[in-house]
């Protein structure tokens, strides 16, 4: 069994242990090779068991060193379905403006790839177009509805001038990305300023869309079971590890089981179902774009959403897999920027005062603009005028002075230079920052640029990065905004469709005196003592190559004071071309800790921190080694590993911590225990030695 089968189900017969047992009040359940049917061991039985699963022992008498326990813990249900073998792959495109679901059966993928079921979300939403990002709740703070639906419903309750008490959330997903010091007790502010927590307004949303598809899936396949789904969520690019973590929290929140959850970045999604999209044209007779998709051929993913801008570059693989050369980058210039460029620009044409005060009073003439806006943007063409349809109660001011627009039959008219003006700003952005990645030398050999996303229907925007990067074949696909969606579904079925990445930042520790790090052989240059906490050590440098599903990177710390019991090892990034030598508030950021209870049991003490890729997330396992001590009752307690909410490292999210009075206990209840608190298997056998003579057995 593989080191993340092992932890969760460790987890799994923790939360068991926690929820069917006190202290050693009754009999634990006992999963795997334990489950012996006995219920009392003789110290004998303990024995045989401890040292049939017992590995690595180390060199001499007394020394533990406690290793992954593969074969100790074995998952009770050995038919549960994993990533791989679940019958259905149901994908959430939870977007900043529009949001999305759909969903193919494995048998259906084999045959046709691109065989994917869209799920309409309500409303006005079709196969062809998502919902808006839109969810209302009641004055009670319980859901009430989503997208459209909620969107026609709060209209209503405006025109009845019952609104103010409800909650109503539009266009949120984009505070993960701006607001800093992210964390599990974020609030989020509705249109009105009321707020509410943003992990359930968040969770509730999931939990909508998940129920929608997964009904709409249950119907096509009779008995399937949220158990038989591989779960995707999508996350742009260019999101940092806090905010992807609350993102998986979120989901956790609202039922996805974790084990069969994955998060896809949304220009990698893209890339993949644009490749088969041009493989099934060449198949059918099609003109087909495959010179993007051939071995060695590089290429650009633009992907403008609604919040953000992500850029992603990939080379194709020998294997059809996809390799980044250069790491994700992008920035918030996404269509929600013109909107509120849109909105100010009509805000100065009737004027800021007589604006605000229609927009308090009228509710509902602030929802049929916000929404008028949004239709409209996607229509205005380079030297044309925009035209948007105007709310009821704005038809009638007739004092505007402005020279950028004029209203007539119930529509205002806004001349090409103005509406110009609204998008110079973000396109020249997009553009700067394409023209620099572009200039790349990791990105020479780019002969495409992959246009997708709901922004790029925008015609100035397309026309534009047509113009400005002529040289390059620009391919917009049809129903861009539809692209991730679907990608996300090919994705959930192919065991690695991307075979690796480049690191966006400098990973480091902040590592506490007291600690001796044991030297490596490659790595001669790095510092091994430590005298204060404004070291950084560097763990993963910016812009290393990452195998996804290999290991990043390993150190192993010796403690070198018995005063040191509670060791706090803190993770950190910095965004800098160079890796920093200390850490400075200016340039690092803390985004998780590593926390070690370990009592003093001796100076060879060692933990050791290894740091893998999962998938679209780097995850952390922290070990230990040590002398037993002379009271065995100091080992009891196992390493904890505690997180906080906006930790890149999602393994642990379970204390294994306890303080038990062993003289009541069983012995077959002290090696269950000691097996859930995951201590290596020799202890068993000290511990076995030292302490079942006291008790009565019989």
């Amino acid at each position: 069994m593989d080191r993340q089968k092992w932890i969760d189900a460790i987890l799994d017969t923790q939360k068991s242990v926690n929820e069917d047992m006190g202290p050693f009040g009754r009999k634990p359940k006992v999963r795997g090779k334990w489950a012996s049917g006995k219920t009392v061991l003789t110290k004998e039985d303990v024995i045989v068991l401890s040292r049939k699963f017992s590995k690595s022992v180390g060199d001499k008498p007394g020394n533990l060193i406690n290793q992954t326990m593969a074969e100790i813990v074995e998952p009770e249900d050995t038919n549960a379905y994993t990533k791989q073998t679940c019958l259905c792959v149901a994908a959430i495109d939870f977007g900043s403006s529009d949001s999305g679901c759909a969903f193919s059966m494995r048998s259906a993928y084999n045959l046709d790839p691109l065989n994917i079921h869209t799920e309409p979300l309500g409303g006005k939403g079709s196969k062809t177009r998502k919902s808006p990002t839109i969810v209302l709740m009641d004055p009670a703070g319980q859901f009430a509805a989503f997208g459209d639906l909620a969107q026609q419903q709060y209209e209503e309750l405006a025109l009845d001038e019952e609104d103010k008490e409800w909650f109503y959330f539009r266009r949120f997903k984009m505070q993960l990305y701006t607001k800093k010091g992210l964390d599990k007790d974020m609030m989020l502010a509705d249109i009105n300023g009321r707020e509410m927590k943003a992990s359930d307004v968040f969770a509730c949303c999931i939990e909508y869309i998940k129920n929608k598809v997964f009904k709409r899936a249950e119907e096509a396949v009779r008995g399937l079971t949220e158990e038989q789904v591989h779960w995707m969520i999508t996350v742009p690019a260019i999101w940092n590890e806090s905010a992807r973590q609350f993102m998986r929290e979120a989901a956790a929140k609202a039922g996805i089981n974790q084990k069969l959850l994955t998060l896809v970045l949304e220009p990698e999604a893209a890339a993949v179902y644009c490749k088969y999209v041009e493989i099934k044209r060449n198949e059918t007779g099609e003109e087909a774009n495959l010179e993007v998709f051939k071995p060695g051929s590089q290429f650009l993913i633009v992907d403008l959403g609604g919040g953000t801008v992500d850029i992603t570059c990939n080379e194709v693989m020998e294997t059809g897999q996809l390799q980044e050369i250069y790491h994700a980058s992008g920035g918030p210039w996404g269509g929600n920027m013109i909107n509120k460029r849109i909105w100010k620009l009509i805000r100065s044409i009737f004027g800021s005062a007589g604006f605000d005060q229609c927009m308090k009073e009228h509710t509902y003439a602030q929802l049929e603009l916000l929404k008028a806006i949004e239709e409209g943007k996607m229509q205005i063409k380079p030297g044309a005028k925009a035209v948007f349809k105007l709310p009821y109660e704005m038809c009638d001011n007739t004092n505007i002075t402005s020279t950028a627009g004029e209203i007539v039959g119930g529509k205002i008219y806004i001349n090409p230079k103005d509406i110009s003006i609204v998008f110079e700003s973000s396109i020249k952005q997009v553009c700067t920052h394409l023209s620099k990645v572009l200039a790349r030398d990791e990105t020479q050999n780019v002969k495409a640029l992959l246009l997708v996303g709901g922004y790029t229907s925008c015609e100035m925007l397309k026309e534009t990065i047509k113009t400005r990067f002529n040289e390059y074949d620009i391919i917009c696909p049809l129903t861009p905004e539809m692209i991730v969606l679907k990608g996300a579904v090919i994705m959930g079925h192919e065991s690695r469709p991307i075979i690796g990445r480049l690191a966006r930042f400098h990973y480091g520790l902040a590592v506490p005196s007291g600690l001796k790090m044991i030297q490596k052989m490659e790595t001669p240059h790095v510092r091994t003592e430590f005298y204060n906490e404004l070291n950084f050590l560097p763990l993963i440098v910016k812009g290393t190559p990452i195998r996804i599903g290999e290991e990043v990177a390993q150190y192993s710390f010796i403690v070198t004071s018995e005063e040191l019991t509670d060791i706090q090892i803190g993770i950190l990034t910095c965004e800098d071309d160079e890796a920093p030598s200390t850490i400075a508030e200016n340039n690092c950021t803390q985004i998780g800790q590593i926390e070690a209870k370990i009592p003093a049991l001796s100076k060879l003490t060692e933990i050791r921190i290894i740091v893998s890729c999962d998938e679209t997330e780097f995850k952390a396992f922290a070990t230990f080694s040590a002398v037993l001590s002379e009271n065995p009752f100091d080992l009891c307690r196992s390493l904890t590993i505690s997180m906080p909410q906006d930790s890149m490292f999602v393994d642990f999210d379970e204390i294994f911590d306890f303080d038990c009075e062993f003289e009541r206990a069983d012995p077959a209840e002290v090696v269950v225990l000691l097996e859930y608190l995951s201590v290596d298997p020799i202890l068993l056998i000290r511990f076995v030695n030292d302490i079942v003579p006291s008790f009565d057995t019989e």
